[in-house]
């Protein structure tokens, strides 16, 4: 049976894909479902449990996770995640920035020696402006 992962990001701009090694099953940007710019998951446990059931799992079409990369999930968002995915074997942390490297990463055919820059205002202290090399799936 083929791996199926998760990608979670929960702060501004909130997202998540669904996805395998070599296709997207589901994408959502939470502002798209709730039309508010630089939607966020709500940091309450309780609203988020609410939340990711609500916006999330009918996207996910049923599909078994058996791994997850996350960023910016507080520990009780995680902990209602493990909840939600009992048999994920896998539970990923990545910077913000390296998020968006990784997709670029994940979603191509990347060569070695590629270089990837990730810039933009917001994201950890000191992790707004970074640079990455692809080296042989590293």
């Amino acid at each position: 049976m083929e791996t199926v992962k998760l990608a979670i990001y929960t702060k501004h701009d909130a997202n998540l894909v669904c996805f395998t090694n070599d296709k997207i099953i589901s994408y959502i940007e939470l502002e798209k479902v709730t039309q508010n710019r630089y939607q966020s998951f709500a940091e309450e446990p309780e609203k988020f449990r609410t939340q990711f059931a609500d916006w999330v799992l009918p996207l996910l079409q049923g599909q078994e996770i058996s791994e997850i990369r996350w960023n910016w999930v507080t520990a009780e968002q995680l902990a209602i995640l493990k909840e939600f995915f009992p048999n994920c074997t896998s539970w990923i942390h990545h910077t913000h920035h390296l998020s968006h490297a990784w997709s670029i990463y994940n979603f191509t055919a990347p060569k070695k020696g590629d270089v990837i820059v990730s810039y933009d205002g917001r994201g950890g202290l000191g992790d707004s402006f970074n640079i990455y090399r692809y080296r042989d799936g590293e």
